[in-house]
């Protein structure tokens, strides 16, 4: 489909109604009902003219999960609503009711809340953006998630420079395993099992997002995070039970000059390409993280790796304050996280309460303000000296045999806390398998 809608000239959108039979108004056939608003104002009559995605965007065609693919990649759009047509390209968005008298590019308010304008954005931020547009869209078969976002994800491919798996692409793979739910939203079930992974964000109903609070640090050298400050090497079970690494430089697209926006890169020797000198305590461990086989039994999209795992309590108390407010989503609430020892020690957003482990997959630099308003024990050295001082950590939700996990949602907890005062069995090193 990214071929199909990127090679068109003009994209028509038949917009109204609630459903594909719809057809298109204004014809001869079907006649629609056009009113233009007028305001007197000042002796001036004017036409009054609503924003184009006020009329647009609660519309049902533009909450159908199939057609963002074909808003997003057409280079023009022609949208047919009930009473208005509309032009939509990368640049501009105009109404028909609109006179333009110059055939300049001219920047307009329209282009505002168009979701086109994450076209010109840097690759791993459009990918993003798009993510959390198209996440919140209706299906009406939950399963058709994944392959809904095909068409996209096929055109960010070279840009990216990264093939996907599960919708997350590979060669940034720790940055997207970092989304986060933006509204309450249940895992997709076929007869109580999971249908797509729960590591992915393609696994769950409703919106997901890498919300900013969370990993605006990483986002200040993305390459240097990637290559200083994760150690997980990331294995998958493919469709015929192969193992295989989640992102092989051999099978990814040619890479582009490194960047802060690149992602792993293959210069060094370990599978990630990155310097674990800092991590002398994960390189002991190299053997279980390279070479060993997972004990799961086989099945696909299963994600192995081998990292630190420990337990820590849910809290409703908060640590910010009314200036600070988090606006977390719908149905969703900012948990804390204590120790054994009842220190805030970490925060979570989550729609339950849950009492589960925690698997540390790399380092975090700090809380954001409306995560935390208040210096905190566990960091030793002064607030303007201290980085990389959490871990982000995902929260576990483990199977009867205490062998498959499920993801159920992502965390920043301070190193200290994490590696010496979790609750028993306390920190251990393990085997990972999430379905």
């Amino acid at each position: 489909m990214d071929q199909i809608y990127g090679n068109s000239s003009l994209n028509i959108c038949g917009a109204a109604g609630n459903n594909a039979n719809f057809g298109l108004l204004g014809t001869a056939h079907s006649p629609r009902q056009f009113v233009q608003p007028m305001a007197n104002l000042g002796g001036m009559t004017m036409s009054v003219v609503k924003p184009v995605e006020s009329r647009i965007r609660d519309n049902h065609w533009n909450t159908r999960a199939w057609t963002f693919q074909e808003r997003i990649l057409s280079p023009r759009s022609l949208i047919l609503v009930d009473d208005r047509v509309y032009f939509q390209c990368r640049k501009v968005t105009w109404s028909e009711e609109v006179d333009l008298e110059t055939i300049e590019y001219i920047w307009s308010l329209e282009m505002r809340e168009s979701p086109l304008q994450a076209f010109d954005k840097i690759p791993i931020r459009q990918y993003s953006d798009y993510v959390k547009l198209y996440s919140r869209r209706n299906l009406t078969k939950a399963s058709d998630k994944l392959i809904a976002f095909d068409g996209i994800a096929a055109s960010l491919k070279i840009a990216l420079t990264s093939s996907m798996l599960y919708g997350l692409p590979r060669a940034y793979f720790d940055w997207a395993m970092l989304w986060d739910k933006a509204e309450r939203g249940d895992m997709i079930e076929d007869s109580g099992r999971a249908v797509l992974p729960t590591w992915s964000w393609c696994g769950w109903n409703g919106g997901s997002e890498w919300r900013l609070s969370m990993i605006d640090k990483t986002l200040l050298d993305l390459h240097d995070w990637l290559e200083n400050h994760t150690w997980i090497v990331w294995h998958y079970y493919d469709e015929i039970e192969d193992l295989r690494l989640a992102w092989d430089p051999e099978s990814e697209p040619g890479a582009n000059p490194v960047t802060r926006w690149s992602g792993y890169a293959s210069r060094l020797r370990n599978p990630y390409g990155r310097r674990l000198d800092k991590f002398p305590e994960i390189l002991d461990h190299g053997d279980s993280m390279t070479t060993t086989r997972p004990t799961t039994s086989p099945q696909p999209g299963l994600l192995c790796f081998w990292t630190y795992t420990t337990h820590f309590q849910l809290s409703r108390r908060s640590m910010s304050t009314a200036s600070f407010a988090t606006n977390v989503g719908e149905d969703l609430h900012r948990f804390g996280l204590l120790d054994c020892k009842g220190d805030w020690c970490g925060t979570i957003i989550l729609g339950d309460d849950w009492f589960r482990s925690f698997a540390a997959i790399s380092d975090a630099r700090d809380f954001h303000m409306e995560e935390l308003d208040a210096w905190n024990f566990y960091v030793p050295e002064e607030r303007s000296a201290a980085e990389w001082y959490l871990y982000y950590a995902l929260l576990l939700e483990w199977d009867a045999e205490h062998r498959v996990a499920r993801r159920m949602g992502i965390a920043k907890i301070y190193q200290d806390a994490f590696n010496k005062f979790s609750f028993e069995p306390g920190c251990a090193w393990r085997e990972v398998a999430l379905c």
